[in-house]
């Protein structure tokens, strides 16, 4: 899932992030993805670094077709 999600953030936003982003997006990366799911569906409160990447993650995958 997690995989998905990302990709779909990656194609959608990333080529628009800052460079500082970026570089957060792939510490983000290394972040287990039991985690990052837990953080992009609000089940678990997302670290304070992450939050406004989560935020963006979350409305790409707003987008994506439910199933």
């Amino acid at each position: 899932e997690m995989d998905l999600i990302l990709t779909v953030f990656a194609h959608s936003a990333l080529d628009r992030l800052p460079e500082g982003e970026v570089t957060l997006y792939d510490d983000l990366l290394s972040e287990n993805d039991h985690d990052i799911l837990g953080w992009v569906i609000g089940q678990i409160p997302t670290p304070d670094r992450y939050v406004g990447l989560i935020a963006r993650v979350r409305l790409a995958a707003a987008d994506l077709p439910a199933g």
